[in-house]
């Protein structure tokens, strides 16, 4: 389970730092894809996984990475994604918490 996770997380800041936001954006949820390409473009040098939370009987995750997005003056900083199992797979997502009323 942990492997698994894990995998998926490198494979989505992989995509980040390859430029290919398209390709981590299919690792969104359906239900929160348009969230996702809602957020700023961002260019990321590299990434780190850090802490990994299992909630829901180890069918959801909160990740902590730390990114390093290349700015001059900028240092490497921790982002909170959230992920769970749909079909499967591990997919990015944002709990109906987080979202806007109205989404």
């Amino acid at each position: 389970m942990d492997e698994a996770l894990r995998s998926r997380v490198r494979q989505y800041y992989q995509a980040e730092v390859d430029g290919k936001r398209g390709e981590a954006g299919k690792l969104a949820a359906p239900d929160s894809r348009d969230l996702w390409a809602q957020r700023a473009a961002r260019t990321v040098k590299k990434f780190e996984i850090g802490q990994i939370t299992w909630e829901k009987d180890f069918s959801e995750a909160r990740v902590v990475t730390t990114l390093d997005v290349g700015q001059e003056q900028g240092f490497p900083f921790p982002e909170l994604t959230f992920w769970k199992v749909e079909k499967g797979q591990w997919v990015w997502w944002l709990p109906p918490v987080f979202r806007k009323k109205g989404k």
